[in-house]
């Protein structure tokens, strides 16, 4: 058991989804205390170092009264790792249900605004329930789980068939919402750093369960690394971010795609 970090107490949002899964699996190892909050309402680890806490984050009454349950039960939190979002994955079980939008199309403004609203809410509310707790403890950290497609375009390429015709397109709001994420790390950072808090914005790239079959071979094709991400090595990143000492590390956008931005 790895008693140093016995006192860590660490805040998880989207705990149930693929990535928040197997970081609470990993992280509950460390004999870190962890407080799983999601929209989805089940409990999907079995741990007596995982609490979990059914919350819409969109709802900044139910998120605050959510951190005041938490701070009730400890005396201090040292992160924040924010995943919850919506998303738009290209997955072969969804492909039917999901991914109607023609690629000579974008979303209808309202769709857009509901996502929009949706994903920077999640985001805004549970930062700002944290804040004033942060700042008094003046030690504290936040990992945002973006996207990288919050700082470049989804390639159009990814989504074509054989008879180069597109059978999805990525939807706009999503990289709308996600490209707010590294001025967001940069804002805390400029004005908070000097009262303790260490922000870091992940952007992670392909990961993906069951990937719909010609999604993956245009992916092999387009990627440097020839593959996808595993949910292991975003895992890893957020995990190093979370108990290391590098304090210096702050206000930055970090890709974790696998080469893909740099070409």
């Amino acid at each position: 058991m790895n008693n140093k970090n016995k006192n860590k107490n660490v805040i998880i949002t989207g705990c149930n989804g693929l990535i928040g899964l197997k970081l609470c699996q990993e992280i509950s190892k460390k004999n870190i205390n962890i407080f799983g909050i999601d929209f989805i309402d089940k409990k999907n680890i079995s741990s007596d170092n995982f609490n979990f806490y059914n919350c819409d984050l969109t709802n900044e009454n139910q998120v605050e009264k959510v951190i005041e349950e938490i701070s009730k039960e400890v005396n201090n939190i040292d992160c924040l790792i924010h995943l919850a979002g919506i998303d738009y994955k290209v997955a072969s079980k969804l492909k039917k249900n999901q991914l109607s939008l023609d690629h000579n199309s974008i979303s209808s403004p309202k769709q857009v605004m509901q996502s929009i609203n949706a994903n920077i809410g999640m985001l805004y509310n549970i930062v700002y329930s944290l804040l004033p707790v942060f700042l008094k403890q003046k030690k504290s950290k936040i990992v945002l789980i973006g996207s990288v497609y919050g700082s470049v375009s989804p390639n159009p390429k990814l989504y074509i068939e054989n008879n180069k015709k597109y059978f999805y397109q990525k939807p706009i709001e999503y990289t709308l919402s996600k490209s707010i994420f590294p001025s967001f790390a940069k804002y805390l950072c400029a004005h908070y750093s000097n009262q303790g808090l260490v922000i870091n914005n992940l952007e992670p790239h392909a990961i993906i369960n069951y990937p719909d079959k010609k999604f993956l071979e245009n992916f092999k094709k387009l990627s440097p690394m020839e593959r996808l991400c595993d949910v292991n090595e975003i895992v890893d990143l957020i995990i190093y971010l979370t108990i290391s000492k590098c304090l210096y590390l702050n206000g930055e956008t970090i890709k974790v795609d696998g080469g893909w931005s740099v070409l």
